[in-house]
């Protein structure tokens, strides 16, 4: 259901996309060597140079990574940011499963390896 700034409900079906995917799309020379596109969506690859925020969640350091598949990089190192932060002074460390798919890495060994090790 749409609210629309009047307040009343619109249909579900009225609704329209503001963008459509560009099937056909394909990358240039430059962006090839980086990110790969498939049906118009574009992806990280391990090739993607990212600005990667130190353990001390300020300072960054340049690297090749790439997300999980679903989530773009940049947004899977946000909690660095949370070190030193807070009332109670966040204490963040991060472990990162190198080619661990989004939702496949609930059932990955290396996963449950890592986390038994922190509650223990």
């Amino acid at each position: 259901v749409k609210f629309p700034s009047s307040g009343t409900r619109e249909k579900q079906a009225n609704i329209q996309p503001m963008f459509v995917l560009d099937k056909n799309a394909s990358l240039d020379k430059d962006s090839a060597e980086t990110h790969s596109i498939e049906k118009g969506l574009i992806r990280e690859t391990s090739n993607t140079p990212q600005e990667v925020i130190g353990s001390d969640g300020t300072t960054t350091t340049k690297e090749y990574k790439s997300g999980d598949g679903t989530v773009p990089y940049w947004s899977l190192q946000q909690c660095r940011l949370w070190q030193g932060r807070g009332v109670a002074q966040c204490e963040v460390t991060v472990h990162e499963i190198d080619k661990a798919e989004h939702r496949e890495i609930l059932n990955d060994a290396r996963f449950h390896k890592i986390l038994l090790e922190l509650l223990n």
